[in-house]
């Protein structure tokens, strides 16, 4: 099974050089936050959280409208 796992990195994750500090990191998770990708899904991912609601397709989500939102059942986590 796939999963999807959107991560957001806090201050607390780099230094003062934008480099990421090496030491340990706390994960917890987040609510839901809206977030396109750059490049389309392909065919076979998941429909996005709107299609879900309305029960759409992967063809019509991801070929037809080239949505580009996670999918439905991406887990949000913040590390810090």
């Amino acid at each position: 099974t796939t999963a999807y796992i959107c991560f957001t990195l806090d201050d607390s994750c780099t230094d003062e050089h934008g480099k990421y500090i090496d030491g340990p990191l706390t994960v917890r998770m987040v609510q839901w936050q809206p977030y396109c990708v750059k490049q389309p899904f392909g065919r076979k991912t998941p429909v996005c959280v709107n299609c879900k609601k309305t029960n759409r397709t992967r063809s019509f989500c991801r070929e037809r409208h080239k949505h580009r939102q996670l999918p439905w059942c991406t887990v949000y986590v913040l590390l810090s």
